[in-house]
C-alpha cells in the first residue's frame, strides 16, 4: 500500500514538473537558488531594458509563492516584451514592488505605495542593443475633518530611471546596466489655524550598477564573471506647526558583489554551473548623531553549485545549492562586536522544475516539505507541491 502510494506520487511528480525551453521566470531564478546570477534570464529585462531584443515576444504571468494556510499568495505581477520589427523593441509590466520605498513605509509602520508598473523600449542595431526604461508606484491619501479646518495628506512613491546596453564582442556576450531611483514618504497635517506640520524622509536616491559576461571557455563551458554595486541613503525631517525644522542625521547602504562562475554544457540543452563570489553589505545608522552605529558583513567566499538538467525535451530538473562563510562587524561609538558564520538562513538547497505546452511554459519552484509530506496542490499550506509558480508564453521566436 505504502509502496503503491509512493509510485503514484512520484508519477505525479514526473507529469507535473516543469519546462522544456530553458528562458525565464522568477521561479527558474529561485530555484537554481543564489547561482542564478550566472544564468540568462527573460526576466532580466525588467532591470536590464538593453536585453529586450534578447527575449522578444513573450508574456510572462508570475502566480506568487503561496507558503502558508490560508494565506494570500504574495508576488504575482505579469510583463510583456514585443518585437515590433527587426529593431524596436517594447514592453511593460504591471503590479510589481520596487524600491526602498516599500521597504522605508515597513520600517515605519504606514501605508506603502501600491505595487507599481515597468516601462521599456529597445533599439537592436545588430550585435549592439541599447535600452531605456521607466518603474513607478505610488499612493496618497486625503482627508478632512469638519470641512476645511483640519486636514492630513499622507503620499508615498519610488521612480526608477533605468539603462542598460547588450553587445556582442567577439564570441562573448556582455551585459551591462545602470538604475537610479528617488524613492519618498511624506505626512503633512493641517490644523484649524492653518498651520502645518509635516514629516517626511529626504534624499532617498538609489544608485545600481551591474556587469556581467558570457566568455566561451573551450567548446563545452563558458567563463560568466559578474560585478554589481549599489548605494541608498535617505535623512529624516520634521517640522512643527510653529515651523522648526529638525533633521534626524542619515541613513546608508551599500551592496557590492563580484565573483565568476564556470557554466558547463551537460546533455546538448543542460548547463551546470560552479561559482564563487565575494558579496559586500555595509549598514550606516546616523539618524542619532550622538549614537552612531555601522554593520557590516562580508561574505568570502560565496560557493554555489547550480544546475539544469533536460530529463525529456518537454521537461528540465533545476537545483541550487550554497555555502557562504560570513564575517559581520557591529561599531557603536563605544564598542566593536566582531563574529563570523557560516549560513544568513536555513536555506540549504533550492530545487524545481519546468514543463513545456507547445509555446507555453509552466516553472515552479518545490518546496522541500513535498518530499516529505507529499503534494497539496490548491489548499495554499507548507506543503503546497509548488513554492512558487510562473507561466509564460513565447511566440515568433
Amino acid at each position: 500500500m505504502k509502496g503503491e502510494r509512493m509510485k503514484k506520487t512520484l508519477i505525479l511528480f514526473a507529469l507535473l514538473l516543469c519546462a522544456a525551453a530553458v528562458l525565464g521566470s522568477y521561479s527558474r531564478q529561485m530555484a537554481l537558488g543564489s547561482g542564478s546570477k550566472f544564468f540568462r534570464d527573460a526576466v532580466d529585462v525588467i532591470h536590464a531594458p538593453g536585453l529586450a531584443p534578447q527575449h522578444g515576444n513573450l508574456v510572462d504571468a508570475e502566480l506568487g509563492s503561496y507558503t502558508t494556510a490560508g494565506g494570500t499568495p504574495t508576488g504575482q505581477w505579469a510583463m510583456v516584451n514585443l518585437n515590433m520589427n527587426d529593431a524596436v523593441y517594447i514592453g511593460a509590466a504591471l503590479r510589481r514592488i520596487e524600491g526602498y520605498a516599500f521597504q522605508l513605509a515597513d520600517d515605519f509602520s504606514i501605508t506603502a505605495p501600491n505595487p507599481g508598473f515597468d516601462v521599456w523600449g529597445a533599439y537592436d542595431m545588430g550585435g549592439f542593443s541599447i535600452g531605456l526604461g521607466l518603474y513607478a508606484a505610488g499612493y496618497s491619501e486625503k482627508m478632512t475633518w469638519d470641512g476645511s479646518d483640519q486636514e492630513n495628506n499622507y503620499k508615498a512613491g519610488v521612480t526608477t530611471i533605468k539603462a542598460g546596453i547588450g553587445a556582442k564582442v567577439g564570441d562573448a556576450d556582455i551585459e551591462g546596466t545602470v538604475n537610479f531611483s528617488m524613492n519618498g514618504l511624506k505626512e503633512e497635517n493641517i490644523n484649524s489655524a492653518n498651520e502645518t506640520q509635516t514629516w517626511e524622509t529626504t534624499g532617498g536616491s538609489h544608485i545600481s550598477l551591474g556587469l556581467r559576461g558570457f566568455i566561451p571557455w573551450g567548446y563545452d563551458a563558458e567563463l560568466v564573471p559578474v560585478v554589481a554595486f549599489s548605494t541608498f541613503s535617505h535623512s529624516l525631517e520634521m517640522k512643527s506647526y510653529s515651523g522648526t525644522v529638525t533633521n534626524f542625521g542619515d541613513y546608508s547602504e551599500m551592496f557590492l558583489t563580484a565573483g565568476a562562475a564556470l557554466n558547463y554544457k551537460v546533455m546538448e540543452d543542460g548547463v551546470v554551473s560552479v561559482g564563487l563570489s565575494l558579496n559586500m553589505a555595509t549598514e550606516k545608522d546616523e539618524i542619532d548623531t550622538t549614537a552612531k552605529t555601522e554593520r557590516k558583513t562580508i561574505t568570502l567566499p560565496e560557493v554555489t553549485i547550480s544546475a539544469e538538467i533536460p530529463t525529456f525535451k518537454w521537461m528540465v530538473l533545476r537545483a541550487g545549492v550554497s555555502k557562504e562563510f560570513n564575517k559581520n562587524t557591529f561599531t557603536t561609538p563605544v564598542t566593536e562586536s566582531t563574529w563570523s558564520d557560516s549560513e544568513l538562513n536555513n536555506t540549504f538547497i533550492n530545487f524545481g522544475a519546468g514543463l513545456t505546452f507547445g509555446n507555453f511554459e509552466l516553472d515552479m519552484t518545490i518546496s522541500e516539505s513535498f518530499l516529505f509530506y507529499g503534494p497539496n496542490f490548491v489548499s495554499g499550506i507548507n506543503n503546497n507541491i509548488a513554492a512558487m509558480a510562473s507561466l509564460s508564453y513565447y511566440w515568433n521566436r
